[in-house]
């Protein structure tokens, strides 16, 4: 059902209760370990990198120039040595993880993107914090800028199983994917409008190449273009400087008012149906870790887990403050469910219609017997009827004929 992602399978209720008995047993609490760990490693990477980048700060001489100096904790104090070993020990830790990982689903541990993620995430993060200098390197600087991109990456994708967080992760997502998927028809809007304008606007540093156009366009089209700078001024070709305003006028038109509203239209779409598919597909990663996690823990002789003979559940019991609290904890509220609570409402109205649906043509099919019955019976009692009036008749035709023989 997971392999398939048959949403009808995966929302019935056995299946529900299987992933959240394993979750709650044991995927939960591991996954609070891990997520505890990653943001260890995440707040030690924070800490060490804001103080190694350290403040700029602005020196003016008295020629009236301007110098800025980064003022930061050189990365071999100790205190930052301290936090280079934790991050690295959790690092290493999280790569032996990682390689039971390899050893157990072979293959296939390579046909998830997420895991070229923390690939990538191992390879910055060695590279930002070794070797040792006395003083923070440009090649480490640029290597820092990844790694703490790819550490709220990796901090995001372990919040997307837990409860409440998770389901709107996964819509902002949702909503990033179907972005750059329409981004490829507006990335033809915007080369045809930044070659134009590195034709028409060459002398302004913000068109100087095709390169720094399209940026600048790009950039224009979310955040407004510099219209006094650019366009105002005659420049360097007057002739043309009514094109320059057409051109303008039909950017403005295209790209702020028609694309914008399109992206985001299109983005957003049905906000019910984009949060149902986001239950579904939390659900789907929840299922996943699941089903790993008891393949790898399996494999380790102290750590197998005995497998429940049966279950019985009371949907219907009345739970105490609790169990309340504690199925809040281990799976969110009603927006956290995987047929969420309209699709309970539904499901119940539902219910409801085909039981007054049933209740009407049993109705109509008593009414029918009812009439079919009764016209039966008058069939009967005119038959009857008739029989009696034809036998009286015979009676008194057969008395006149007498008389009229006397």
């Amino acid at each position: 059902m997971v392999k398939e992602i048959s949403g009808t399978c995966l929302r019935h209720p056995v299946a529900v209760k299987y992933v959240d008995v394993k979750w709650k047993k044991r995927g939960f609490k591991y996954t609070i370990a891990l997520i505890l760990a990653t943001l260890l490693c995440h707040i030690c990477l924070m800490v060490y990198t804001t103080n190694v980048i350290g403040v700029v700060n602005s020196r003016q001489h008295n020629r009236g120039n301007v110098t800025k100096i980064r003022h930061g904790r050189p990365p071999n104090a100790g205190e930052m040595m301290a936090l280079r070993v934790l991050i690295l020990i959790t690092v290493f830790l999280s790569i032996l993880k990682d390689i039971i990982e390899m050893m157990i689903q072979r293959f296939h541990y390579f046909t998830v993107l997420y895991h070229y993620y923390r690939i990538a995430f191992y390879v910055s993060v060695m590279s930002y914090l070794l070797p040792v200098n006395e003083a923070i390197t440009a090649r480490q600087i640029g290597y820092g800028a990844v790694t703490v991109m790819l550490s709220w990456v990796n901090l995001i994708q372990f919040l997307k199983v837990v409860p409440v967080l998770g389901i709107y992760i996964i819509l902002v997502e949702k909503v990033l994917w179907t972005l750059i998927k329409i981004f490829i028809v507006v990335l033809i809007y915007l080369l045809s409008f930044a070659t134009t304008f590195y034709v028409l606007l060459a002398e302004h540093d913000s068109f100087r190449n095709i390169y720094i156009s399209f940026v600048s366009t790009f950039v224009a089209m979310v955040d407004g273009i510099d219209y006094d700078n650019l366009f105002v001024a005659v420049g360097w070709y007057p002739k043309i400087y009514d094109l320059k305003m057409v051109v303008l006028l039909l950017f403005m038109l295209t790209m702020p008012i028609v694309v914008n509203n399109a992206l985001i239209g299109l983005a957003v779409g049905d906000a019910n149906e984009v949060m149902k598919s986001a239950c579904l597909d939390r659900f789907l990663r929840r299922a996943n870790f699941v089903i790993q996690l008891e393949r790898s823990l399996n494999n380790i002789p102290y750590l197998k887990s005995r497998e429940d003979e049966c279950l019985v559940v009371f949907p219907l019991r009345k739970k105490n403050v609790f169990h309340k609290i504690s199925d809040l904890l281990y799976f969110g509220g009603a927006k956290d469910s995987v047929d969420g609570a309209s699709e309970e409402n539904e499901h119940e109205h539902e219910m409801e219609v085909s039981l007054e649906d049933q209740i009407e043509k049993a109705f109509e099919l008593k009414f029918d017997h009812f009439h079919s019955s009764l016209q039966h019976e008058l069939k009967g009692i005119r038959d009857q009827i008739k029989e009696d009036l034809d036998e009286k008749l015979g009676n008194i035709i057969e008395k006149l004929e007498r008389k009229g023989g006397k």
